[in-house]
């Protein structure tokens, strides 16, 4: 609940920071800056971002209706729950509905930054959660290869077990929370609501309450050198790795922008479209769907053309200045 106003508020802040710092900087390229340097400005960016976030708890709507509608899906949108906005006792905020109960106001999102320079062939990533990155690239005989950039943040990763475990270790809270089997993280008391609350990723922007019991916003950064090979980066939320293997992806939208020409905002909503259609189908209910894709050839000289073949269909593939890109969501935040 109210995820989708989290990612609004990160993303804003993420994005305005950023530029702010690198047009101080007067940089020509990413490459003039230092990794340190990039890290400090991206880990203060995201920081700015959480404390955006936070602050925006306490202007919560009296009134809101979950779920957020997304795609329709069999010619269908979800029904929706209308939440009324009250306090209990200890000054804790919670949402009520006549179907479901109580529910804490307790949000956040995920966030996947990607600076790219396809003149210069480089890129830079960082992420927190489980909106993972992934390079498709082609090579000379059109086989397709996915090359994931991110790791997701939830339970399954023993690195964030091992950090939260020592986290907790310090403090009082340790018998609180249970790392579960499934990737989530489960605080089994919290905000006096008899409930407990789960969350199925370990590092976000946002989630106040969850804070201090592991749930930060230091992103992981990682910086690579594009490839000739190289053809496109896909930034996607859950929902779409949740349906489709991360190279299942790339063939997917490879094909429709080389070997269909499809324009890059029809590959994304196809990909939100189809995964979202797959997850119903499966489970009955589909996770927040959104999609980034950016392609990477404008590396090449301006003018130039290169054919490439994806699953059998040869095309010719104009290679300018500039990168093209599209963004498709049909929910966001968390």
């Amino acid at each position: 609940m109210l995820g989708e106003l989290a990612a609004k508020a990160a993303g804003q802040c993420i994005y305005a920071y950023v530029g702010e710092q690198l047009k101080k900087l007067r940089v020509k390229s990413l490459r003039d800056l230092s990794t340190r340097k990039l890290k400090e400005i991206i880990n203060t960016a995201f920081q700015k971002a959480h404390d955006s976030v936070i602050a925006s708890y306490v202007q919560a709507p009296s009134e809101y209706s979950f779920p957020v509608p997304g795609f329709p899906v069999q010619g269908r949108v979800k029904p929706q729950a209308v939440f009324n906005l009250s306090t209990i006792e200890g000054g804790v905020m919670v949402y009520t509905s006549p179907k479901t109960g109580l529910r804490l106001v307790e949000f956040g999102t995920t966030v996947s930054l990607a600076l790219v320079e396809p003149r210069a062939g480089f890129v830079v990533v960082a992420h927190v959660g489980d909106s993972d990155v992934v390079v498709g690239s082609v090579d000379d005989s059109g086989f397709v290869t996915a090359n994931d950039m991110t790791k997701t943040h939830s339970a399954f990763s023993m690195s964030e077990r091992f950090r939260i475990a020592e986290l907790l270790s310090a403090g009082d809270d340790e018998d609180s929370v249970n790392l579960r089997d499934d990737g989530y993280l489960e605080v089994l008391e919290l905000g006096g609501l008899p409930s407990s609350v789960a969350l199925g990723m370990t590092r976000a922007i946002g989630h106040k309450w969850l804070e201090e019991y592991g749930v930060i916003p230091r992103p992981d950064i990682k910086c690579y050198d594009i490839s000739e090979e190289d053809a496109v980066l896909v930034l996607a939320t859950d929902g779409v790795w949740d349906a489709m293997h991360p190279r299942d992806c790339c063939l997917f939208v490879l094909q429709r922008l080389l070997a269909e020409g499809q324009s890059v905002d029809q590959v994304a909503r196809d990909l939100c479209q189809s995964c979202v259609f797959m997850q119903e189908k499966a489970v009955g209910a589909a996770d927040n769907t959104s999609a980034v894709i950016i392609r990477l050839d404008a590396r090449s000289q301006a003018g130039k053309d290169r054919e490439r073949s994806v699953k059998g269909g040869s095309v010719f593939l104009s290679l300018g200045g500039r990168g093209e890109r599209s963004v498709v969501s049909g929910a966001a935040g968390i």
